[in-house]
């Protein structure tokens, strides 16, 4: 409406003065005092129509649960006029909604708290639209009643599955009586596995299948009796890794400590569980906020802590740790954050081999939903030098934002690929006789699997039951040969 009363306004001064308005009023002004207050007038005009023009609804939040209430607010709305809420939903449970009324006070806002949602409103998303039936102003938005993963506990596991785990989150509605809801879930790109409800917040007995080392979103589904299933992704939610690695170069699990002790005086104190390496830092090593249980064979001991809006940013560095004749290294932790709304970018992970040039390393993002702020395991990503002095560093960047979190690390795993010191050797037999062949190799928890290639190496294709150091062909026939 502002937009066509400007230009009668701009018409009617127009009409009254062949002046500058700025002439009347600084010039003439005592001359004119009744005309001055008329300006004043269609002043305060243009001044109403832009507080009342502006109309607006919005609410409390994004998303309900069953049992809570929307709490709807407004501004711009004409003083006195009757607003229409009219609620909608898709897909459409109330074939003409939903009417609420509320009466807009003198400053033009609303205030509205009539709509209770129950569980048949699980997984629909609403469409609010105010309308004043005086200004004939409209304003909408949206809203949903659906579940929210929040964390998986534990939060990583073997790559072999047959864990089982829990989910805490919002919104695990049971359904109504007659329509009751159903849970499974995804990890990654894996077939759904059954959860059972324990609750509007926490999902249990799901039963992770096999997977692939590395970080994986975890899909919740909600399959009600009658209608559509609906789901919600915690994204970077889960992670696989390899319980049992041939080579484990070390692992540090941060030891035990009473209290709150310094790195430095936790390490002069021989409290750290490799004593053969050197552990600085500027943060501190802590009790609280224990690891226990939150990912795959947490050791629930001390953790260290590193602080947010630090000068310089607390940090923790482990060295001497030789890695020469290893390949592909691969280094993993455990890692906590007090703010939910952090997705783990203030951390950087850093190796060097000299102490003074650092490489970053990557890691997924960790979850940065409601619930998110707990422990999680990360895979490292990126080159780690072979080095008879290799060292690891965690940095907390983190500034003193209100959602910049405090960081701790917990259970740190350097491994490596196993290395064959011994090749097998071609073997010559005669026709009928047997022939064995042997490998050595280097590690801890070794596996072995021989393979045969019919086609001069080009496809190969694993042997039943070969699944030891030395591999024995017996009644060698003449096909076999080359």
């Amino acid at each position: 409406m502002r937009t066509g009363l400007f230009p009668q306004i701009s018409r009617g001064i127009a009409g009254l003065f062949p002046f500058p308005i700025s002439y009347y009023f600084f010039k003439r002004l005592r001359l004119l005092p009744a005309v001055f207050r008329g300006l004043m007038m269609i002043a305060a005009l243009v001044v109403t129509s832009a507080i009342f023009g502006q109309a607006t609804v919005m609410t409390d939040k994004s998303d309900y649960q069953p049992g809570d209430t929307l709490v709807i607010t407004g501004s711009g709305w004409l003083p006195g006029e009757i607003v229409r809420l009219n609620i909608t939903e898709t897909p459409t449970l109330c074939p003409n909604g939903h009417n609420l009324y509320d009466t807009a006070d003198a400053n033009g806002d609303i205030y509205n708290k009539q709509f209770v949602f129950n569980d048949y409103h699980f997984g629909l998303t609403f469409l609010l639209t105010a309308t004043g039936l005086t200004s004939g102003y409209t304003a909408q938005a949206t809203f949903t009643d659906a579940h929210a993963p929040g964390n998986v506990t534990p939060s990583s596991g073997a790559t072999a599955g047959t864990n089982i785990v829990s989910i805490n989150g919002s919104g695990f509605s049971a359904g109504s009586g007659p329509n009751p809801v159903t849970y499974t879930v995804k990890f990654g790109s894996s077939s759904p596995v059954s959860a059972t409800r324990s609750g509007n917040s926490l999902l249990t007995s799901i039963i992770v299948p096999t997977g692939v080392v590395g970080t994986v979103d975890v899909e919740v589904i909600a399959t009600p009796l009658s209608g559509s299933p609906h789901s919600s992704i915690l994204e970077n939610g889960y992670t696989y890794i390899c319980q049992y690695p041939a080579n484990v170069i070390f692992t540090e699990s941060m030891g035990s400590v009473g209290g709150t002790l310094s790195i430095s005086d936790h390490e002069t104190a021989g409290g750290f569980s490799n004593i053969g390496f050197t552990m600085s830092g500027t943060g501190d090593v802590r009790n609280t906020e224990s690891s226990s249980g939150k990912y795959l064979d947490a050791s629930g001991g001390a953790n260290v802590f590193l602080a947010k809006n630090s000068s310089p940013d607390k940090n923790f560095q482990i060295s001497g740790i030789n890695t020469l004749g290893h390949l592909s290294l691969q280094l993993s932790f455990g890692v906590f954050k007090d703010q939910e709304e952090s997705n783990g970018s203030e951390l950087t992970v850093e190796v060097s081999s000299d102490g003074i040039n650092y490489t970053a390393l990557s890691f997924d993002p960790l979850p940065d939903v409601d619930g998110s702020a707990v422990w999680h395991y990360r895979i490292a990503s990126g080159v780690i030098p072979a080095t008879a002095n290799l060292r690891i560093r965690f940095t907390n960047t983190a500034g003193n934002g209100g959602t910049e979190p405090n960081i701790r690390i917990d259970d740190v795993r350097l491994i490596a690929a196993p290395i064959i010191t011994t090749q097998p050797v071609n073997a010559t037999a005669c026709e009928g006789a047997d022939a064995t062949f042997s490998v050595i190799a280097s590690g801890t928890g070794l596996t072995y699997q021989w393979e045969l290639s019919t086609n001069s190496g080009t496809t190969w294709n694993p042997i039943g039951g070969a699944t030891t150091s030395t591999f024995n062909v017996n009644d060698v026939t003449n096909s076999m040969n080359g």
